[in-house]
């Protein structure tokens, strides 16, 4: 008997009585089925609560210097900052299926379906965005003028190859296992570049489109942080989302007005700075701070009741309308991606900012407040002056045979006469 128990040990099995060992694995499983986090080092490296608090405030303002920085110097470099964010919280996401157990080929045909499936959707969400910069180089004039031309075509041709490509990789007995990660891929997709293409558009609109709601979810989120601290759990004890424990009710109310002041206060100081409400046609474009300027930016009174006529700029109402966005939807992103946290066994998708976890783990709001001012700015229509813009722009660089042709055709389609 005890020869027996001697060759299960080394085999690795449980003797009578005793519990077998569970692997790393099904730790991880069972402890997401009781919603609760293992092998997730806190990214402010655990500590004290002061000791955490100042590794976030380190972190935290050279961070914000360098945001600063990038936003004040021209709208390429913070066009490209929103593409590194976007690579790399598509790569914090799409590793989140990966497993130290994967087989040799797995792992390889991950990495190169998800690198692979990265290029596809970079050429076709910002090929037309950066082509002509590289047209600006005689080295790359002719290939940049080709691609640009076809660009559809050959963002269609890259996505079918792609296509085939998966097609033929399928290998048994990891059909399951690969259309599983190929599905986790597609909504990484949808979750990340959908959203963060939204930004740069709000960037070309203006960059108050992009920075004005980039403060108010930092605001919020600052906010709801220490008032969560100070009167957390002291006024209403319900619980306020099982998904993500530490959020109160006394922070995420509390947040809602400062939010909304600030929103006012702010958005009518962006509003004097030409830099900030001035739209681009593209990249490349001169930057030119004399464009004309939208009616949003302009005072008009307001009959508001119970308080009478209020000045004010109509950018200040539409920044009323973001701030209660990213007071009482926002922080709902937050919740989604702490779900998703919690179902995979981590706390922070990576610790790349000490004290603030990975990229994911910051931008997570911002993504779906990208979306959002896009689709108040289409919807509103403040900003139909960019098209004026884009349009004069575009006839300047016409030679004057060319101008003249464009004069003529205009002429005969709308039958107005010389005056």
């Amino acid at each position: 008997m005890a020869q027996v128990k001697d060759r299960r040990k080394k085999k690795g099995g449980a003797t009578e009585g005793e519990q077998p060992e569970l692997s790393d694995e099904h730790k991880s499983r069972e402890a997401a089925k009781q919603n609760k986090l293992v092998h997730a080092p806190d990214s402010a490296g655990g500590g004290t609560w002061v000791g955490k608090m100042i590794t976030r405030i380190a972190v935290g303002l050279p961070l914000l210097f360098a945001f600063g920085y990038i936003i004040a110097s021209h709208h390429f470099y913070i066009c490209t900052l929103i593409l590194f964010i976007q690579c790399v919280a598509y790569r914090e996401l799409v590793t989140l299926k990966y497993d130290a157990k994967d087989s040799t080929y797995i792992r390889a045909w991950s990495n190169f379906f998800n690198i692979a499936a990265l290029l596809v959707s970079m050429f076709y969400f910002y090929g037309r965005l950066y082509l002509p910069v590289l047209e600006q180089f005689e080295a790359f004039r002719e290939v940049a003028q080709l691609l640009l031309v076809n660009h559809l075509a050959v963002s269609y041709g890259a996505y079918i190859t792609l296509l085939l490509t998966y097609v033929l990789t399928l290998k048994n007995p990891y059909y399951a296992l690969q259309y599983d990660r190929m599905c986790w891929t597609v909504l990484v997709h949808v979750l990340v570049f959908l959203q963060t293409r939204f930004l740069v558009n709000n960037i070309l609109d203006g960059v108050i489109w992009f920075i004005l709601p980039a403060t108010l979810v930092i605001t919020n989120d600052i906010v709801a942080y220490f008032a969560g601290l100070m009167f957390g759990r002291r006024i209403l004890r319900v619980p306020f989302l099982s998904i993500s424990p530490n959020k109160t009710w006394e922070g995420f109310i509390s947040a809602i007005p400062c939010t909304m002041v600030v929103a006012y206060v702010v958005a009518g100081l962006y509003a004097k700075w030409r830099w900030m409400i001035c739209p681009r046609i593209d990249l490349v474009s001169p930057v030119d701070n004399d464009c004309i300027i939208s009616p949003v930016f302009f005072e008009r009174d307001y009959d508001v009741p119970y308080i009478g006529t209020v000045s004010a700029m109509p950018i200040q109402m539409y920044a009323l309308g973001i701030g209660l966005f990213s007071s009482l939807v926002c922080p709902f992103a937050g919740f989604f991606t702490s779900g998703m946290k919690r179902a995979f066994g981590i706390k922070d998708f990576a610790s790349l900012f000490p004290g603030h976890g990975g990229m994911t783990d910051r931008m997570d709001c911002q993504m779906l407040m990208g979306a959002f001012v896009y689709t108040l700015l289409r919807t509103l229509n403040p900003i139909s002056t960019a098209i004026v813009e884009s349009l004069w722009w575009k006839i300047e660089q016409l030679s004057l045979v060319e101008q003249r042709e464009l004069f003529d055709r205009l002429k005969i389609g709308t039958n107005f006469t010389r005056t």
